[in-house]
């Protein structure tokens, strides 16, 4: 007859199948987040903005410039129009 116990290779099969439990699955990579510069100015810790320095040292905050046909808001590519008013891509 037959019997109520699986056999041995039926085990080993249904054990490989399981998802693996360990440091394998557990393990997530850290990022390392990026060190930013500091301004240059003596004793100042803020963030550079531009040519070494902060906004209160002297930076200047590059501004978009939009296109000058009327009622629009796109930014300017070439000749101060946007590519929809004429600028080549």
């Amino acid at each position: 007859g037959g019997s109520a116990r699986p056999s041995v290779n039926n085990d080993l099969h249904a054990i490989s199948k399981r998802p693996r439990s360990g440091i394998e699955n557990d393990y997530k990579p850290v990022k390392k987040r990026s060190k930013k510069k500091e301004c240059s100015w003596v004793g100042c810790t803020n963030g550079v903005v531009n040519g070494g320095v902060c906004v209160r040292h002297g930076a200047k905050k590059q501004y978009r410039k939009e296109c000058t046909a009327d009622g629009c808001t796109n930014k300017a590519v070439q000749g101060g129009v946007c590519i929809r008013h004429g600028a080549k891509r």
